[in-house]
C-alpha cells in the first residue's frame, strides 16, 4: 500500500496532498526498462480517413450568378476579369454589347486616363489623353462593332486608323453608328486632309450629325469642309449646328464660312459671364446671304435685340426658343413675329390658288385632239403650226406661273417657347405675372402662334 502524505483537517473533511507520478511510455526496444516488448504489442494507430476532393467553386457558377457578381464591378475591374478566361470574357462582352450603346471619348486637356458607365443611360465616357493609342485600342476592339451613338472631336475620328483593332481592312470602322456629337475647337489644314484620307471608312449608314463649334476667335473655315464630305457620303443625312461664342461678331463670321445648307436645328449659345448682345437681324441677314435655312432656332444667355420689320429667317421654320435670355423691348420682338406670321398667310393663299386651280382643272372634260386645219378648213400647214405652237406657249406660261406660286419661298413661324431664367426689360410685372403678361400678349397679337412659357421658372 502506498503511504498517504499527512493532511490537515478542516472540519468534517481531509485534505490529502498525493504527489503525481510521470509514467515513461515504453516504446519498441526501449532497453532502459530492463524489457524489449515485441513490435506486435504496439498499439497501431488508426487508419486516416480519406481527404474529400477539392472543387473549385467559381468556375461551377452558373451564369446568372457571373453576371450578378459583374453587375457590381467598375468598368476598369470588368477589363481585367475579362483576361480570366474565355467564358469570362464572352460573358462580358455580351454585357458590354447589352448595356453601352454610345461612347464619348474627350481627350482635350485630359492628363489622367478615367472611364465612367452610366448603365441607365447606357453611356460609357472615356477621359484620356491624346498619347493613349494602347488604351483607345482596347476601348475600341471591344464596342466599335455595335456602337449606336459616338461623341468625340475631329481629331479624334481622323487618327481613328492608327489604332490596333484587328478588324477587315474593308469593314468601316463604326458599323452600327448612326448618330455623331462631333466637337471642334479648331481644324487645320492637315487635320481636315487626314480626315478626308479616312473619311470614306469611318461609318456605314450615319442618319444625322451634330456639329458642336466653340469660338475662341474667328469662325472655323474648314467646317464646311467637313460637313460637306459628311453630307457627300451619306444621301439624306440630318445637320444639327450648336455654337458657342462670347460675342456676336463671331457668330456672323462663322455664318459666312458656311456654304448652302439645311440645318435641323440651330443652337447659338453665349460662353460670356455678361451676356452680350446679339441682334437677331444681323442673324437673319447672315443666313439669308448664305442660303443658310433651319427647322428649329434656339438662342441661350444673350441679350437679345430685335427689329420689327425684319422677319425672323428668309425661310419657314417650326420653333423659336429663347432660354435664359434678356430680352430688350417686347413689343418689338411680338412685332417681329407678327410680321413673320403674316408671310405665312401669303404663303397659304398662294397654296389654295395652287389647290382651287388643280381642282377646276380635274372638273373640266377631257378635250379631244386638235383636228388637222389642212384636211378640214383648207388653212395652210404653216399657218396651221403657228396655230399650235400659241396654244402650247400659253399653256406652258400658265403652268409656269403656277409653279411660280407653289414654289414661293415665304417667312412663318408655329412655335414659340421660352425657358429657364428670362427677364423682359420693359415689363413691369415680376415673376409669373411677366410670363403670363409676355404670353397675352404674344397670343394677342399674332395669332396661330403657339406660345410656350411652362418651361420659364423666372422672369
Amino acid at each position: 500500500m502506498k503511504a498517504v502524505p499527512q493532511g490537515r483537517a478542516e472540519g468534517n473533511y481531509i485534505m490529502v496532498l498525493v504527489k503525481k507520478r510521470v509514467l515513461r511510455s515504453k516504446k519498441v526496444g526501449d532497453t532502459a526498462s530492463g524489457t524489449v516488448l515485441p513490435s506486435s504489442s504496439t498499439t497501431s494507430e488508426p487508419p486516416t480517413t480519406p481527404q474529400p476532393r477539392k472543387w473549385n467553386i467559381i468556375p461551377s457558377l452558373p451564369d446568372v450568378v457571373l453576371l450578378q457578381i459583374f453587375s457590381e464591378l467598375s468598368y476598369p475591374d470588368l477589363c481585367q476579369a475579362e483576361l480570366i478566361c474565355k467564358r469570362w470574357q464572352r460573358l462580358i462582352h455580351g454585357k458590354f454589347r447589352r448595356e453601352i450603346h454610345e461612347l464619348v471619348v474627350e481627350q482635350m486637356g485630359c492628363r489622367n486616363i478615367q472611364a465612367r458607365q452610366n448603365v441607365g443611360a447606357r453611356r460609357l465616357t472615356i477621359l484620356c489623353p491624346f498619347e493613349a493609342a494602347d488604351f483607345l485600342s482596347g476601348v475600341m476592339r471591344r464596342h466599335h462593332a455595335w456602337l449606336t451613338r459616338l461623341t468625340c472631336d475631329v481629331s479624334f475620328l481622323a487618327n481613328v486608323g492608327k489604332l490596333r483593332l484587328n478588324k477587315d481592312s474593308r469593314k468601316k470602322y463604326f458599323t452600327s453608328v448612326e448618330n455623331i456629337w462631333i466637337v471642334m475647337l479648331a481644324c487645320s489644314d492637315e487635320l481636315l486632309t487626314e480626315f478626308a484620307a479616312i473619311e470614306e471608312m469611318l461609318f456605314l449608314k450615319l442618319h444625322h450629325v451634330t456639329f458642336q463649334i466653340h469660338l475662341l476667335g474667328d469662325g472655323i473655315r474648314n467646317a464646311a469642309s467637313i460637313l460637306r464630305l459628311l453630307q457627300d457620303r451619306n444621301p439624306g443625312l440630318t445637320i444639327s449646328l450648336e455654337i458657342h461664342a462670347e460675342k456676336a461678331k463671331q457668330i456672323i463670321s462663322q455664318l459666312d464660312c458656311l456654304d448652302e445648307i439645311h440645318l435641323k436645328s440651330l443652337k447659338i449659345i453665349c460662353t460670356d459671364l455678361d451676356a452680350a448682345k446679339l441682334h437677331l437681324n444681323e442673324i437673319s441677314d447672315a443666313c439669308s446671304s448664305r442660303k443658310i435655312s433651319f427647322d428649329w432656332l434656339g438662342f441661350r444667355d444673350w441679350y437679345i435685340f430685335t427689329d420689327p420689320c425684319t422677319p425672323l429667317a428668309p425661310h419657314h421654320v417650326d420653333t423659336f426658343r429663347l432660354s435664359s435670355c434678356t430680352i430688350a423691348n417686347v413689343d418689338s420682338l411680338i412685332t417681329m413675329l407678327a410680321t413673320t406670321q403674316a408671310q405665312k398667310e401669303l404663303r397659304k393663299v398662294g397654296q389654295d390658288v395652287v389647290a382651287a386651280s388643280q381642282q377646276k382643272e380635274n372638273q373640266e372634260p377631257k378635250k379631244p385632239p386638235p383636228p388637222d386645219f389642212h384636211s378640214i378648213f383648207g388653212f395652210s400647214v404653216k399657218k396651221a403650226r403657228r396655230v399650235e405652237l400659241d396654244a402650247k406657249a400659253d399653256m406652258e406660261a400658265e403652268e409656269r406661273a403656277l409653279a411660280a406660286i407653289e414654289k414661293v419661298e415665304v417667312n412663318a413661324i408655329d412655335h414659340l417657347e421660352l425657358a429657364g431664367h428670362c427677364v423682359f426689360t420693359n415689363i413691369s410685372f415680376l415673376d409669373k405675372k411677366a410670363r403670363d403678361e409676355f404670353e397675352y400678349r404674344a397670343k394677342t397679337r399674332v395669332e396661330r402662334l403657339q406660345v410656350d412659357v411652362s418651361q420659364c421658372y423666372f422672369c
